[in-house]
């Protein structure tokens, strides 16, 4: 029997090109928090796609070639898969303001978004120096088929982080993601976050992992060359 072709994947860092597709694949990716809030996943995903929601500076992107693309050679042959963004203490990788929100959403649904965005998104970061992991999202084509693209993405952009140190929050009942976190070598510090993040997560755990303890990652993918 053959084996198995390692799958032909490129990470890199978010471009301006990338911001809708970015958007749509968080607001997917995500749609399970959202659906506490509104059922109208277009409207979020017009939301965090709109200008200056969403630095692209702090967004790595992990791409596969498009379907019936054999071998890739220019950027249209390529479809993002996963998505991760690192914050600081004072630059956020997604922020909100209130106009945004009501630009899209209705008032009730703006005043729900505000409240988590308060607690979430706008809040003042991590400790000098760490970097938050957040965001971290894979397409639905590609989401939960043990492709390891989530694992991938955030080991390239904790590698290619401005940051020496590193934390990001878990649900304690996420097994899955658990593992992957494990993977990359975070730690669990015994703390969690001080108050509920968001509607309907709670308190979440808080992993830790330092850039030169990333441990190898026991995948193997294709990568082009140059």
């Amino acid at each position: 029997m053959d084996k198995k072709q390692d799958p032909i994947i490129r990470t890199r860092q978010a471009r301006e090109s990338d911001r809708k597709a970015i958007a749509a694949t968080i607001a997917n990716a995500f749609k399970y928090l959202f659906d506490t809030i509104t059922k109208e996943n277009a409207k979020v995903e017009a939301l965090l796609g709109e200008p200056d929601v969403i630095d692209i500076d702090m967004f790595s992107v992990l791409e596969v070639p498009k379907e019936g693309v054999k071998h890739p050679k220019k950027d249209s042959d390529w479809e993002i898969a996963s998505v991760a963004g690192i914050s600081g203490r004072r630059a956020r990788a997604v922020t909100l303001d209130w106009k945004k929100i009501r630009k899209h959403l209705s008032l009730p649904t703006s005043i729900a978004v505000r409240t988590i965005a308060a607690l979430d998104t706008n809040r003042p970061g991590t400790v000098p120096g760490t970097g938050l992991v957040e965001y971290i999202a894979v397409s639905e084509k590609y989401r939960g088929k043990g492709t390891g693209f989530a694992e991938e993405t955030v080991r390239y952009a904790i590698e290619n982080s401005m940051y020496e140190d590193f934390i990001l929050w878990v649900k304690p009942n996420n097994d899955v993601a658990q593992k992957i976190y494990d993977n990359i070598g975070f730690i669990d510090t015994g703390k969690e976050t001080a108050r509920k993040v968001s509607a309907g997560l709670g308190k979440l755990k808080i992993l830790q992992v330092e850039k030169t303890g990333l441990k190898q990652n026991k995948r193997t993918f294709e990568r082009p060359c140059g």
